[in-house]
């Protein structure tokens, strides 16, 4: 709060009364539902960054469907739905 940030990101909701924080202005969420907020007011711009860190990836090398696959893996299933179907991926 002191920050004056608006949003808490945080797989731990359970610690972080959202009702309490809200009254100071700071909403919280987890990471799956803000990447897929994130997506969806810039979704071609979300969908490119993902593509190009992917393509950064040298040793190893990763695809875009791995970088993905990844995601989904840990924890943001949802928002690696939203990028399979974007960027019109098989899984």
């Amino acid at each position: 709060m002191a920050s004056g940030a608006s949003a808490l990101v945080t797989w731990n909701l359970a610690d972080f009364p959202a009702g309490d924080l809200a009254e100071h202005g700071v909403r919280v969420i987890d990471p799956d539902s803000y990447l897929c907020g994130l997506y969806g007011d810039l979704p071609d711009e979300v969908a490119d960054t993902v593509v190009r860190l992917a393509a950064e990836k040298r040793n190893p090398p990763v695809t875009t469907a791995d970088a993905i696959a990844r995601l989904a893996k840990a924890g943001l299933p949802t928002f690696a739905d939203l990028l399979t179907q974007h960027l019109r991926l098989g899984r």
